[in-house]
């Protein structure tokens, strides 16, 4: 890589781009998570780090896919906690209060 965009002035590209551009590409086609694996040779889960544009990609796939976009959610979203002394009726009068 580093021979031919020196040859062809480009600006150095590391291979580690190239295979998160190939994932992106692969995401962005509603490629299966496992097959993107299979197909980058992923030994672990550290390519779904890498996407940039994970909304965009995830958005189609979890839509599709219910039983994982509820699984997703409960990983990703940290259960509310209410405290247990404040109410949301004073919580919201005090926050009107100071406005």
């Amino acid at each position: 890589i580093n021979t031919l965009t020196t040859a062809h002035n480009i600006p150095n590209i590391k291979g580690h781009s190239l295979r998160i551009g190939g994932t992106l590409h692969y995401l962005l086609r509603r490629t299966p998570f496992d097959v993107v694996k299979t197909i980058g040779r992923w030994a672990g889960d550290s390519f779904t780090l890498y996407p940039r544009q994970h909304a965009m990609i995830l958005a189609p796939y979890l839509n599709d896919t219910p039983a994982l976009l509820e699984h997703f959610t409960r990983y990703t979203m940290p259960p509310v906690h209410k405290h247990p002394t404040v109410s949301t009726h004073l919580l919201f009068t005090g926050l009107r209060a100071s406005l």
